[in-house]
């Protein structure tokens, strides 16, 4: 492993998360995408998860790095969390740009490899069609947990066979960190996933992930009773 103390930050700070979004670049700068790619996949055998966006597909050598590692992260069971972060001119595009054929066709990689993707509401319509988090789970065969952040703060969410609506998210990315860190403690929460799947998780206990990943504890915005089940039979 490299002595780059911004990857190891990256892993620690999170746990059982690598965050590749970090991670990723810090490497880059001074090694070959295959020297990338052996250096991180030893931190694979220490994580449950890895945290990945649409920016790391702009560039070539942060495009083939990530294909690699997203196939040894499969093989090893390591779960994928896409938060999409749209940022246009990281592509050479204008500032508010919806996506080309081209981006679309790198994220839909990313997508289908995902455990779980979190966008805004504007991305989700240009990127999946629609800001409905049920109904983009349901567009992927691995059946996704989905988390929409809406310009009112709201998030309206898919996780664990069933969906709902916090209020009053102030910081959306902290939101995702803290739900992955306590699906690392609680992986039973996520739900099993994929065809022929009918795990559904317990409302309570994923009311109070959601509590903890709102940064409100105490707080009433994940109320068991606010949790709805989204379907209770095996997706086929």
């Amino acid at each position: 492993m490299t002595d780059s103390n911004e990857t190891r930050a990256a892993h620690s700070q999170a746990g059982s998360v690598l965050d590749l979004t970090t991670a990723l670049g810090a490497e880059l700068r001074s090694h070959t995408p295959a020297g990338v790619t052996e250096m991180l996949a030893a931190e694979l055998g220490q994580v449950a998860w890895m945290l990945v966006d649409s920016t790391m597909m702009a560039r070539g050598d942060a495009a083939t790095t990530l294909r690699m590692i997203l196939d040894r992260a499969s093989s090893r069971g390591v779960l994928i969390a896409l938060d999409l972060n749209w940022q246009p001119q990281h592509w050479g595009l204008n500032p508010d740009s919806p996506p080309t054929a081209e981006v679309l066709r790198r994220f839909h990689m990313l997508a289908e490899a995902a455990a779980l993707i979190s966008a805004r509401a504007k991305e989700a319509k240009w990127f999946l069609q629609t800001s409905d988090p049920v109904a983009i789970h349901s567009t992927f065969s691995q059946r996704p947990a989905v988390l929409v952040d809406h310009s009112d703060g709201t998030v309206h969410w898919c996780l664990g066979g069933r969906s709902g609506r916090l209020e009053a998210i102030d910081d959306g990315r902290a939101f995702l960190h803290r739900l992955i860190e306590g699906l690392c403690l609680h992986p039973e929460l996520l739900g099993r996933s994929g065809p022929g799947a009918d795990g559904v998780a317990q409302p309570d206990p994923l009311a109070s992930l959601l509590r903890h990943a709102a940064g409100n504890p105490l707080g009433e915005t994940a109320a068991p009773a606010d949790i709805r089940a989204t379907s209770t039979t095996p997706v086929r």
